[in-house]
């Protein structure tokens, strides 16, 4: 308990830290500019099949965002403090709720309420290229860790089972037109700290085309979480592919792709190969009102990514519908309702055998997202 209030008193002076920065913005020169972000994301879940939680009370093992039961919860909040100039940048956020609990288990108790914490400068004035260190989002997938940024309110399994931050240096350069450009140089996958025993450095690449009714992106990541030396560790190489299209005037649709494979054992030349696949698209229904859909499959039967037992294979299903009300500028009301369908584990006759489990569950959130800039 003395350790809880020890976080939340320094959590609560870094908050103060953004603020008192905030406030005093107008006496730095007008070419730099502040802006300050505030988030929160408040839930209430419903499962239908009564989950008991063991999983280090959360409903499934393999889901990070909104994973309370029966229970008014915060998925994540928080407040960040950015800093925009012509030749440098800086972003520092921190952040709380069960995604926080459930996502950052494995980080130090104070890094993991770090939502970004990165500086960046300007490596050539005329061009748009730039070097960015510190904790980033992650350069993978269509989703994010801010619901409000998302078609779906529930994060699909390909967002979940892949990075939702790094931390590392990152190059990152944007064409005058439609195209930009990322390389990467991190700690591994989704870790703010290197775990011990690991010598290697991993990395990443991101291309990205963008323009008015068209998104196409394509990620890589390249590395290792595992021990040892060069010729014995396991390696890991991942590839996201995904597009967006606006259909219409009220309409937008993505199609998401992700193909992963890892060696298995140190020293072999075995491979796990895992993939997931995505579609989601959402219609506007006015200027308030929006309806959103996903279809989703994922399949790593060799459990490189969801821990099980190595004997049967994890292949995942599901389907989700969910209605969007814009309360005001920057105030959201979210209603959901998802099934899943996964391969699992039961005894029958004193004998752990593979069965299909389905999962209904009912998602509310009312979610506040706002930016202001100093004047």
């Amino acid at each position: 308990m003395i350790f809880r209030t020890t976080q939340m008193m320094r959590l609560s002076l870094i908050c103060f830290t953004l603020i008192s920065s905030f406030t005093q913005a107008q006496e730095i020169s007008d070419s730099v500019k502040f802006s300050i972000r505030g988030f929160v994301d408040s839930y209430y879940g419903f499962d239908a099949g009564q989950p008991n939680q063991t999983f280090n009370n959360k409903r499934l093992p393999f889901l990070y965002n909104h994973t309370r039961h029966n229970s008014f919860s915060i998925n994540h909040a928080f407040i960040q403090l950015n800093v925009d100039h012509e030749r440098f940048r800086s972003r520092l956020g921190v952040q709380g709720g069960t995604y926080v609990t459930d996502n950052y288990a494995s980080e130090p108790a104070m890094l993991r309420h770090f939502s970004e914490a990165n500086v960046g400068v300007r490596l050539a004035k005329k061009r748009n290229l730039w070097l960015d260190v510190g904790i980033l989002p992650s350069h993978i997938g269509f989703e994010t860790a801010i619901s409000t940024e998302n078609v779906n309110l529930s994060r699909s399994l390909v967002a979940e089972l892949s990075p939702y931050y790094m931390a590392g240096a990152r190059l990152v350069y944007k064409t005058e037109k439609n195209w930009e450009f990322e390389a990467l140089l991190c700690n591994g996958w989704q870790r703010i700290q290197r775990p011990n025993g690991v010598k290697y450095l991993s990395g990443g690449t991101r291309m990205t085309y963008e323009s008015d009714r068209y998104k196409f992106n394509w990620s890589t990541f390249v590395g290792t979480d595992s021990p040892g030396n060069f010729n014995s560790v396991r390696m890991r190489y991942f590839s996201n592919l995904y597009s967006t299209w606006k259909l219409g005037k009220r309409g937008e649709m993505t199609l998401n792709a992700d193909l992963g494979t890892q060696q298995m054992y140190n020293s072999n030349q075995a491979y796990g190969t895992w993939m997931g696949f995505a579609a989601v698209g959402r219609v506007a229904l006015g200027e308030k009102w929006k309806i959103g859909g996903r279809a989703e499959l994922y399949y790593d039967p060799e459990h490189v990514i969801v821990w099980g037992p190595s004997f049967y294979e994890f292949v995942a299903a599901g389907a989700s519908i969910n209605a969007d009300l814009t309360i005001h500028k920057g105030v959201y009301l979210r209603w959901e309702c998802r099934w899943l369908n996964w391969s699992t584990l039961k005894f029958e006759n004193g004998n752990l055998v593979p069965y299909q489990k389905n999962n209904f569950f009912f998602l509310g959130s009312l979610a506040i997202d706002i930016n202001k800039e100093s004047k």
